[in-house]
């Protein structure tokens, strides 16, 4: 009768497929498995289906059966596949108002803003030995070796990006020391997700950094998703 594929072969089977177009039911299972030996076609589209349902796979009914991960299966293939963990500390940034600046000011001023944001990050990372990871649309996912660094390039990157008028452009930052998934040049896993959501709790104009559990004067903040609150500290960027 064949046997069921595992979530973690459909996921990495999909691993980098163009969403545009995705892979048919045949291709997936050739590559779980070269010539669909030991599978069940319908057993590989059960499961698939599965994985809709929870969000991992993407699926396209409109020519056919076509099947690309989403996001969230993204991680899932990362984290639970290839690639290492790293120990590092994560920064991320974020311009605040960045939606009605666009409004305003046109696409091509967003593209400007965005695109100088993501090069002063770059330097100021590169200038305490980090990297850029990756470009968020109006912010930035970088690494760093110490929080100390960390702090000194969301500071440096505060300073030096301005709005069209000369005004300081207001930031929410975050920093976190974790274990990512590196893989072909980017982060993943539950650290990545963390420190985006630590970013999303922060205010305008401030940085919000994972304290540990013996931090003094830490805040205790409830993250969606998580079971338990995470210990954090709270600091203002110029």
């Amino acid at each position: 009768m064949g046997r069921r594929p595992t979530n973690l072969e459909l996921l990495l089977a999909l691993l980098g497929t163009d969403r545009d177009h995705g892979l048919d039911g045949t291709t997936v299972t050739n590559r779980v498995a070269p010539g669909g030996r030991e599978l069940a076609a319908s057993k590989v589209l059960a499961q698939l289906l599965a994985l809709e349902a929870s969000g991992h796979v993407h699926v396209d009914r409109g020519n056919g059966y076509r099947f690309s991960l989403t996001r969230l299966g993204e991680d899932a293939a990362y984290e639970l596949g290839p690639g290492d963990p790293i120990e590092v500390v994560l920064v991320m940034v974020d311009l605040v108002g960045f939606v009605s600046f666009t409004a305003e000011h046109g696409d091509s001023a967003a593209h400007r803003a965005a695109v100088h944001l993501q090069d002063v990050g770059d330097a100021e990372l590169r200038r305490v030995g980090g990297a850029l990871v990756k470009p968020l649309g109006d912010g930035f996912l970088g690494s760093v070796r110490s929080t100390v660094d960390a702090i000194d390039t969301v500071q440096n990157v505060a300073h030096r990006c301005r709005r069209p008028d000369g005004e300081p452009w207001a930031m929410r930052a975050a920093v976190h020391r974790g274990r990512p998934i590196a893989f072909r040049g980017d982060l993943y896993g539950a650290d990545v997700n963390l420190t985006a959501r630590l970013c999303e709790a922060a205010r305008p104009g401030e940085l919000v950094m994972s304290a540990g559990q013996d931090a003094a004067n830490a805040d205790l903040l409830d993250v969606r998703g998580l079971r338990d609150p995470i210990a954090v500290t709270r600091m203002n960027v110029p």
